[in-house]
C-alpha cells in the first residue's frame, strides 16, 4: 500500500519552492518568467497537451475545469459578439441574394441574348430606360442592406487580419479559417458593388453572379467553423472535420484507382463520344455511372 505524504503548510512549501524550479522569490514572485508572448502560448499546458496529442491528461478534470474557466471567464463574450456579428452578415447576405434574380433574365427581358458581361452596360441601361414594372430597380431596403453589409464586410477583414497576424506567430497553418472567412466577405463586396451603371439596380453581371454563388456556398461554410464552439452541435462539427480530413487521405487511392479505369476505358471505347478523349474519360468514370 502506497504511503501518503502530507502537504507541506503553505508557508514551509513557499520557501522550500522559493527560489527553485523557476519560482521567483520575494516581490518579484508575481513576474512572468518571459516577456515572449510566442513562448508564452508555446509553452502553456493546454497547448503542449494539445500539441502532443495526449488525450488522456486533456479529458483529465483539471485540464478541464481550467478549459472551462478560461472560455467561460473571458472568451465566451468575443466568442458571442464575433458570432452574432458574422451571423448577422450572413443572414443579410442571404437576404440579398434572395431578393435578386439571376441575370439571364434581365437579358431575355431587354432582348439581349448572348448572356455575356460585354453586355451588362446594354442591359443597364435598358432597364433604366424601360418601365419600372420590368423590375430590376433598387428599393430604400436593398439600399439599407447594401452598406450595412459594407460595415460587417470591413469589419470582418480587419478583424481576420488581426487574428492572421497573432496566429502567424506560432502556426501559419492555423491560419487557414480566417483566410476564408476573408475569401468569402470579399467575394460577397464584388457582388455588392455597383458599377456607375448599377448605382439604382439590382441587376448583375453575369461575373457578380458568378462570385456571389461561390460567396454565398463559403458564408455557410465558414459559419460551420463558428458553429464548432458550441456546447452541443461543435461535435458534431468535429466530426465532420475528421471525416474530411480522412476522406483527403484516401482521395489519392482513389485517384489512382479511377485513374486505371479511366485509362483503359478511353483506351478500349474511343469510339463512343463519352471516351472519345481522356478527360472525358476520366470524368465518366469518377462519376461511377
Amino acid at each position: 500500500m502506497r504511503e501518503e505524504i502530507a502537504p507541506l503548510p503553505n508557508s514551509k512549501a513557499r520557501s522550500l519552492f522559493e527560489g527553485h524550479f523557476g519560482v521567483e522569490t520575494g516581490q518579484n514572485r508575481s513576474k512572468l518568467y518571459t516577456s515572449n508572448e510566442v513562448d508564452l502560448v508555446m509553452n502553456h499546458p493546454l497547448f503542449l497537451m494539445a500539441r502532443c496529442e495526449a488525450t488522456a491528461l486533456m479529458s483529465h478534470r483539471l485540464s478541464n475545469s481550467l478549459v472551462y474557466k478560461k472560455f467561460y471567464n473571458f472568451t465566451i463574450y468575443l466568442y458571442g459578439i464575433f458570432l452574432l456579428l458574422y451571423s448577422t452578415f450572413v443572414a443579410l447576405f442571404t437576404t440579398v441574394v434572395l431578393r435578386t434574380s439571376h441575370p439571364e433574365a434581365y437579358y431575355n427581358l431587354t432582348n439581349f441574348t448572348g448572356f455575356d458581361d460585354a453586355w451588362c452596360y446594354n442591359v443597364s441601361q435598358a432597364l433604366m430606360q424601360g418601365s419600372s414594372d420590368v423590375g430590376g430597380r433598387k428599393t430604400s431596403v436593398d439600399y439599407i442592406l447594401k452598406y450595412f453589409l459594407y460595415a460587417l464586410i470591413w469589419f470582418h477583414v480587419a478583424k481576420d487580419i488581426c487574428i492572421i497576424i497573432e496566429i502567424a506567430r506560432i502556426n501559419i497553418m492555423k491560419t487557414f479559417t480566417y483566410w476564408m472567412e476573408i475569401t468569402t466577405v470579399v467575394l460577397s463586396f464584388t457582388f455588392l458593388y455597383d458599377q456607375s451603371y448599377q448605382m439604382d439596380l439590382t441587376f448583375r453581371c453575369p461575373i457578380q453572379w458568378q462570385y456571389g454563388a461561390f460567396a454565398i456556398l463559403l458564408s455557410w461554410m465558414t459559419l460551420l467553423q463558428y458553429a464548432r464552439f458550441m456546447p452541443i452541435i461543435g461535435l458534431y462539427v468535429s466530426m465532420l472535420t475528421v471525416i474530411l480530413r480522412k476522406f483527403i487521405n484516401f482521395l489519392l487511392v482513389l485517384i489512382i484507382l479511377i485513374s486505371g479505369f479511366a485509362l483503359s476505358f478511353y483506351m478500349v471505347f474511343q469510339n463512343f463520344d463519352v471516351f472519345s478523349n481522356a478527360g472525358l474519360s476520366y470524368i465518366k468514370t469518377g462519376m461511377f455511372e
